[in-house]
């Protein structure tokens, strides 16, 4: 009877280990708890109304594992989830959606074990709430071969209400934008934008774009990359500040060391992890007065690398082919119109007045068919009118013949 009592006891345990049940310190090491807390309005005058959805997350540590429960909250706005399993293993959160956003809140294992205050805002479209208090663009390289510049941009904002700024896409007009906007300069690629802002999207407006992220109040901060081209030794673009800045920088890095900025004030060189950069500054910009970003000395590509670049761009070859076969036409048509004549004998002295018009003519004859051939080639002449045209031109230039005389006339016109 033993025996089979352990017979049976292992075979049942073998079946629970094939189908995945959880050891025996996996069930009894874990705790279960009564999480509680309270959701608050940080909205001065405001209160939470009762029966709000407030979600618990909690996130295993195996990838896609995550188990939700929901509670709602009472006339005081506290919420409660009960037999929540406490592990150092499960990461939870907390969220809810209040007033058209979604907020979030990560919780450790020691919060758990205290009354959670949840904070949430009431919200609003007026973006003049957002306050720029340092706003920098760093020009990291200038390739002087590509004539591109490399550059990325750091924003440090506020949300100075006690409302988070919620943008109203349903709504936008002349003027009538609830959402934060930034400028670029003209060309500009390459972009790529980090900010610690939740949701939204990048949407292009105007010469720039526009993030369309809600902004809870206190402080945020984004950047954003880009690469843009230049021609020449300067360039300038207007620089919005549509929020405005307390401060707004250039930074270059001294191994740019020609380079300079126009419009704003030198100041003393900036050090960043190690490296120098020469800095320039403005400050206390309105919203959208803004400025002109003025970049001089930039460095030129070289004789040899202009070349290059241009032998090697398809726009050399689309004008440099009809004019090579238009210069190697005109040469050929010259070729035929000044042989080498012999000497005219004295029988011919009577006509060299009337020759000497003739090879004029024929001159004539042969720069107009250069000057068709060109604008032909530049498609200013249909294909039609063009071949009859020129058909025309040839059989008048062989009718202008040189004229000679005395026993070698019929050699000269072959």
């Amino acid at each position: 009877m033993t025996r089979w009592f352990l017979l049976a006891a292992f075979v049942v345990a073998g079946a629970a280990f094939a189908i995945g049940w959880p050891q025996s310190h996996q069930i009894y090491g874990q705790e279960s708890i009564t999480v509680q807390g309270t959701v608050l309005n940080g909205t001065a005058g405001e209160t939470i109304a009762p029966g709000l959805l407030v979600s618990l997350h909690a996130f295993g540590s195996d990838v896609g594992s995550v188990t939700t429960v929901e509670t709602t909250t009472d006339d005081l706005g506290g919420f409660q989830f009960d037999d929540v399993v406490l592990s150092s293993d499960i990461g939870y959160a907390l969220t809810m959606d209040y007033s058209g956003m979604r907020y979030s809140m990560l919780l450790g294992e020691e919060d758990l074990a205290t009354t959670v205050e949840f904070l949430v805002y009431e919200s609003t479209q007026d973006v003049a709430v957002i306050s720029v208090e340092h706003h920098a663009l760093v020009i990291t390289n200038v390739n002087q071969v590509e004539q591109q510049i490399e550059a990325v941009e750091f924003i440090s904002l506020s949300n100075t209400s006690d409302r988070t700024l919620v943008p109203d896409l349903s709504n936008v007009g002349q003027g009538q934008f609830s959402f934060m906007r930034f400028s670029l300069p003209p060309r500009a690629a390459n972009f790529d934008i980090q900010s610690d802002l939740v949701g939204g999207e990048v949407i292009p407006v105007g010469t720039g774009f526009g993030l369309t992220s809600p902004v809870t109040p206190g402080g945020h901060s984004l950047s954003f990359s880009f690469t843009f081209p230049y021609q020449g030794n300067a360039f300038s673009y207007q620089q919005n500040l549509l929020q405005g800045a307390d401060v707004y920088q250039v930074l270059v890095p001294e191994r740019l060391g020609q380079l300079e900025v126009g419009s704003l004030e030198s100041m003393p060189a900036i050090n960043v992890e190690g490296s120098l950069y020469r800095a320039w500054q403005g400050q206390d910009f309105a919203p959208a007065q803004g400025l002109a970003v003025e970049l001089t000395n930039l460095p030129q590509p070289s004789l040899a690398a202009r070349l290059g670049r241009s032998v090697t761009g398809a726009e050399f070859w689309i004008i440099a082919i009809p004019i090579m076969l238009g210069v190697v036409l005109l040469a050929a048509l010259l070729y035929g119109g000044f042989r080498i004549r012999r000497p005219t004998t004295v029988s011919g002295l009577a006509v060299q007045g009337l020759s000497n018009d003739n090879s004029a003519h024929r001159e004539l004859l042969v720069r107009e068919v250069a000057i068709l051939d060109e604008k032909f080639q530049q498609g200013q002449v249909p294909d039609a009118e063009y071949q009859a045209e020129r058909v025309q031109l040839k059989d008048r230039i062989l009718a202008v013949a040189p004229v000679s005389g005395g026993p070698d006339s019929d050699s000269d016109n072959e």
